[in-house]
């Protein structure tokens, strides 16, 4: 309910969801945090920004998307600090 709240959590997101190690301010300058901020607080958009993903994981669709198979060449990049790194099992099927 608060811009320095909202602030507070989207700085936070982009510290654990980067590389934990380096400073926030070293990853981002402060100018593209507060334009991220002011995104979503102007907009009165960050909670149906979030809201998709939790309704779509909640149905059976959601459900179902692990177990559908892949019939054309792919490929996978994993990046240092990943959030959600696949199971090695699920990437090699």
């Amino acid at each position: 309910d608060s811009p320095v709240g909202l602030c507070a959590w989207i700085s936070e997101k982009f510290q654990s969801w980067s590389d934990p190690f380096l400073p926030l301010g070293e990853k981002f300058s402060v100018e593209d945090i507060i334009t991220n901020c002011m995104i979503y607080w102007v907009t009165n958009s960050i909670t149906s920004s979030m809201r998709l993903y939790k309704e779509q994981l909640q149905t059976a669709e959601g459900n179902i998307i692990g177990s559908l198979k892949v019939k054309v060449p792919v490929a996978l990049s994993l990046f240092p600090h990943e959030l959600f790194p696949p199971p090695d099992t699920r990437i090699r099927r």
